[in-house]
């Protein structure tokens, strides 16, 4: 699935960025939001993995009575393990229906970075933020790099993104599903890491006017043309 989004995420420019008010905190931010493309194939790859978990048993019930080999074996261990599977798959399909009406993407503020996924929220303060590094893991992917020691806990997080595995998960940004081009979403990171006097554009169209005309001078490095894969 990241190979098909990553496919046309190069295409996108930079049109699909807007202004939102985060009720949380009271400010205003600078909202990019996952592609809809993404969304649905999502959604769409998840309902047929669950009908196909589902009819696992069944296929192992038909399999011939005396069949003894090393394929067969494994695949009455898979079916075994369906029901876990399929618990997997519906919560997934349920996060995804509760977050339905909700925003998917990133939101840059003033204060910090906001990651909504499937899984909830995470934010992250500019100042616990050390480096984002562009990386390819079956798509384009932005690695956020935490100062170590740096408090990052914060009452907009997620109760889900409070555990360890999704707490690490939330600081990987799955760029190639992104509505703009994953590069103008990696050099943004960058240029307003180094550059907080200008943060304040979040708050009004200069951010989002930034963004769209991709205008970040002194960031020379070519993003995910060096991109290590990983």
């Amino acid at each position: 699935m990241g190979y098909l989004t990553q496919i046309s995420s190069r295409r996108r420019g930079a049109r699909k960025l807007s202004l939102i008010d985060l009720q949380d905190c009271g400010e205003r931010a600078t909202f990019i939001s996952m592609s809809r493309a993404a969304k649905n194939s999502h959604s769409l790859l998840a309902i047929v993995s669950l009908g196909y978990v589902l009819t696992l048993p069944l296929q192992a019930r038909m399999l011939p009575l005396g069949t003894n080999s090393r394929q067969a074996a494994r695949f009455l261990i898979v079916a075994d393990l369906a029901p876990i599977y399929a618990l997997l798959i519906a919560i997934y399909l349920v996060a995804r229906l509760v977050r339905s009406g909700r925003p998917l993407g990133l939101a840059l503020s003033p204060e910090g970075i906001y990651h909504w996924s499937w899984f909830g929220c995470r934010f992250f303060p500019w100042e616990a933020l050390a480096a984002a590094d562009a990386l390819y893991r079956r798509g384009a992917v932005i690695q956020l790099e935490l100062v170590e020691g740096v408090e990052t806990s914060d009452p907009v997080d997620s109760w889900l993104c409070r555990f360890g595995f999704i707490r690490s998960y939330m600081e990987r940004i799955n760029a190639g599903f992104l509505a703009v081009d994953p590069a103008v979403a990696y050099y943004a990171l960058r240029f307003y890491h180094k550059h907080p006097e200008l943060r304040c554009e979040f708050g009004a169209e200069a951010g989002v006017e930034r963004l769209r005309s991709a205008y970040f001078p002194m960031l020379l490095d070519k993003g995910w043309g060096a991109a290590r894969e990983q």
